[in-house]
């Protein structure tokens, strides 16, 4: 899905900050790219990421333009938004780690156990299951999402019903209309995801740029 830009205004703190009472075990940010910023729950200005630091309940995540971000999970689940995205933290402890997508672009690994993971959009819920990679994109006029998943299913969950997308298929929801198809050939998004999620990990792992 073609995304143009996201625009924002907020007042900014260019200084990294952790935040407080944070348990960096539940996640943390591994990989920071660009201009990437952080709000915390207690903290009104949104100051600059940083790899390792901590996120819990109430944060949210914004990535700008040419900025990318990883949160890797305590199960060695992740995900990662591309430039123009921003994500809340909803829920986020050793059982669930649950994130609402504002805007953008986000990539999911979940590999299996605890925290179980779930997206939060504008439509509904994204549930994915053991061993499975997904992508999901929200268009910028906030009408339409649509959700690639790579391997594995994830469970759709939206006023419609629950629909269950398996791995090869992209699910597309528009104005109460959906539709399924194969999964178009992979963006650049897809090929840098592919490389991160290589064991070895691409050669700037986690630098900031």
């Amino acid at each position: 899905m073609k995304l143009v830009g996201f625009l924002c205004a907020v007042a900014i703190i260019l200084l990294p900050f952790h935040s407080p009472g944070a348990d960096s075990r539940d996640a943390e940010l591994t990989f920071v790219a660009g201009e990437v910023f952080v709000k915390y729950e207690d903290v009104e200005e949104w100051v600059a990421a940083d790899r390792g630091m901590p996120l819990a309940e109430g944060d949210q995540l914004w990535v700008a333009e040419g900025g990318r971000v990883e949160v890797s999970l305590r199960n060695g689940g992740a995900i990662r938004l591309d430039e123009f995205s921003v994500v809340d933290v909803l829920v986020l402890d050793r059982d669930n780690a649950q994130f609402f997508m504002v805007a953008g672009d986000l990539y999911g690994v979940y590999p299996s156990g605890k925290p179980e993971m779930e997206v939060e959009t504008p439509f509904g819920s994204l549930q994915p299951r053991a061993r499975t990679t997904f992508r999901v994109a929200l268009a910028d006029e906030g009408d339409a999402v649509q959700v690639d998943v790579l391997k594995g299913n994830v469970l759709a969950e939206t006023a419609g019903g629950t629909t269950r997308i398996e791995g090869g298929t992209s699910w597309y929801l528009e104005e109460g209309s959906t539709e399924l198809t194969p999964l178009d050939p992979p963006d650049e998004w897809d090929e840098w995801n592919l490389e991160r999620s290589r064991p070895a990990g691409p050669k700037d792992h986690g630098q900031r740029m």
